[in-house]
């Protein structure tokens, strides 16, 4: 503590140097406001971002010729993830003629092009009940012979697990 005490730093020598650099600071930011274009992202313009996975590698320009005939404006197109998951993002602008969001644009345009996947349930669309009551029809495991409560309380297991995972592994709509 008695070195603290005897410290001696004389900042008030340096402090025209300092104005100084802080000053031309202060003039290049209000210059790059001013005369440059800032670039807003989503969370400032609005605006929808999706991920997207395809079953098979997705054509980004054949992605936004999609979009544009459906009318999405400038939209953002950049591929997510591992290559081999056949992930993208999608960013499309806010729409001066709507409040919310494109998502369900983007996914009709994309569903019409591309088909809506491959026949199997979207996960991000379906909750456990749901997914309980699939697994209890399509019986996997040929638990329906133990009976309807046994059986039922088994694939809601399952569907449980399933949703767990899907949560660790983020929401993707598959195409």
């Amino acid at each position: 503590m008695k070195r603290l005490h005897e410290l001696n730093i004389d900042f008030m020598r340096h402090l025209h140097v300092m104005v100084a650099i802080s000053g031309v600071l202060v003039l290049l930011a209000l210059t790059q406001l001013l005369v440059g274009r800032l670039n807003m992202g989503i969370d400032f313009a609005g605006g929808t971002q999706l991920i997207v996975r395809f079953l098979e590698e997705p054509a980004i320009d054949e992605v936004r010729a999609v979009l544009a005939e459906a009318g999405m404006g400038e939209v953002q197109i950049q591929r997510f993830g591992e290559q081999e998951r056949n992930e993208i993002i999608i960013k499309t602008p806010l729409l001066p003629d709507r409040q919310e969001g494109s998502r369900d644009a983007v996914v009709r345009a994309l569903e019409s092009r591309f088909g809506s996947g491959d026949g199997q349930p979207d996960l991000n669309e379906i909750g456990v009940a749901t997914l309980t009551s699939l697994l209890y029809e399509s019986d996997p495991d040929g638990r329906r012979g133990e009976g309807e409560a046994a059986a039922r309380e088994h694939y809601r297991a399952v569907a449980e697990s399933v949703m767990e995972v899907r949560s660790e592994r983020g929401l993707f709509a598959s195409w």
